[in-house]
């Protein structure tokens, strides 16, 4: 068996009825060199013992994730407990798709030198498991290794990487303190741009990972506080803008403002609040010829909105 180099951090809650297809694509992975570290917190639905089912088929350790309260602790604890150069996330209802892990052991042995992130793109699925759109990382960040610079430009527009479609250093997710145990929302985008500012990323264009969508996601539930909601919009980028290079700081604000303008409106409009189109207009004009379309490459606005679009359709 191939020594673990990949620990899969999984924090779980009551999350029979998608952690099977989560766990099976795992024992697909034909490559082995991974670690299952699962952590839950008080499940009531069998959770754990569905876990356990799958001992034998890969390494896990089960962890009582009692006291932990929500997805970040237990992430963050997973973080302490890898064991290995490196680390994933992996939530109950996402999945990868099968040879993941030989395409990213092949893409770090053929790296000209040992990146902090790798970054993928996804599917978006819906509940039954259906291929409704994909998220990308912007076309204009290419393929292969690229600078703290070059993705913290990027990536302060807006978070672009789905929970599943990246690894990174284990010692660097420890060392920048994981995630942010206060940023429910976008906990996430401000742990990738920690990691981003510690050394040069690699981007992938294989999708290697499906992220659901459905109607329990947390994705789905956001701004049912509206001022929080925008409140931690804002926080990774007034962070982490200092880090942009000096000569595309002011471009990258205003696109990561109307970003995050946009994405505010419509996390409202899901919960019932009209989207304030005349202020959206005015603001994505504002933006000059060349920046309203830099948003919309660098935002994958329009990846994003279509899934959702088409998983209400559908659902």
């Amino acid at each position: 068996m191939t020594d673990p180099w990949l620990t899969v951090v999984m924090p779980t809650y009551n999350g029979a009825e998608f952690i099977r297809a989560t766990l099976d694509s795992l024992a697909a992975q034909t490559e082995g060199g991974f670690e299952v570290v699962a952590l839950d917190e008080a499940s009531t639905d069998g959770t754990p013992d569905i876990i356990a089912e799958y001992a034998d088929r890969f390494p896990i350790r089960q962890i009582d994730g009692a006291g932990l309260n929500g997805w970040i602790a237990k992430t963050n604890r997973g973080f302490d407990l890898a064991r290995t150069p490196y680390a994933t996330m992996l939530h109950q209802d996402d999945f990868w798709r099968p040879g993941r892990m030989a395409a990213l052991r092949r893409a770090l042995d053929e790296a000209a030198e040992a990146p902090v992130f790798v970054v993928h793109p996804v599917d978006f699925v819906d509940g039954a498991g259906r291929v409704i759109g994909k998220w990308s990382p912007p076309p204009s960040l290419g393929r292969g290794l690229v600078s703290p610079g070059d993705m913290l430009t990027r990536l302060c527009i807006q978070n672009f990487i789905a929970i599943p479609g990246s690894i990174f250093s284990s010692e660097a997710a420890r060392s920048v303190g994981g995630v942010e145990a206060d940023m429910r929302y976008t906990g996430d985008w401000d742990f990738y741009l920690k990691l981003a500012v510690r050394g040069p990323s690699l981007i992938l264009r294989e999708r290697l990972a499906c992220y659901r969508l459905h109607g329990n996601a947390l994705t789905l539930k956001v701004a049912a506080d509206a001022e929080l909601f925008a409140t931690q919009l804002a926080a990774p980028v007034e962070r982490h803008l200092p880090n942009v290079p000096a000569e595309a700081r002011d471009w990258v604000a205003k696109r990561a403002a109307f970003s995050n303008a946009v994405n505010a409106a419509l996390a409202g409009r899901f919960h019932g609040a009209p989207i304030p189109w005349w202020r959206l207009i005015r603001q994505g004009l504002a933006l000059g010829p060349l920046g309203l379309p830099g948003y919309v490459r660098d935002s994958r606005i329009i990846e994003r909105a279509e899934a959702r679009l088409r998983m209400r359709k559908e659902g």
